[in-house]
């Protein structure tokens, strides 16, 4: 990775709508796949779509509606509730369509703060 795009998708932000629609257009590319698999996929997707000011196009108005929270995310925030999200999907034996994705994700920001769901991932994934 050149240190421009390093720097670039380190110094970006998210509000939760964009990492809803990241996380719905990664789900086709994640069913399956878990632990660091699971991370390095949604790292790759919210990569490649750094420069997509149309992602928010892919999702349906309705879900965004549901979207109450405020906030600026980091890369790192935005993976942790991806993988968060996508996990609980697959442990509930839920599909992965935009509507069970959309409320598990306005669920889990509910339940876990930004910095909150990226401390749950790291010991999730040390096994602790």
């Amino acid at each position: 990775m050149e240190f421009n795009e390093y720097k670039q998708i380190n110094n970006k932000r998210y509000s939760p709508k964009e990492v809803l629609a990241h996380l719905v257009v990664a789900s086709k590319e994640v069913i399956g796949e878990n632990g660091k698999d699971l991370i390095e996929k949604l790292t790759g997707i919210f990569m490649d779509n750094i420069s997509n000011g149309a992602i928010l196009e892919k999702v349906n108005i309705k879900s965004l509606e549901k979207i109450k929270n405020y906030w600026s995310l980091t890369i790192g925030q935005a993976v942790a509730y991806g993988y968060i999200v996508f996990s609980n999907l697959k442990f509930e034996d839920k599909n992965f369509t935009e509507d069970e994705i959309t409320n598990m994700f306005v669920y889990e920001m509910q339940l876990y703060s930004p910095d909150n769901a990226v401390e749950f991932v790291e010991r999730k994934e040390k096994g602790i």
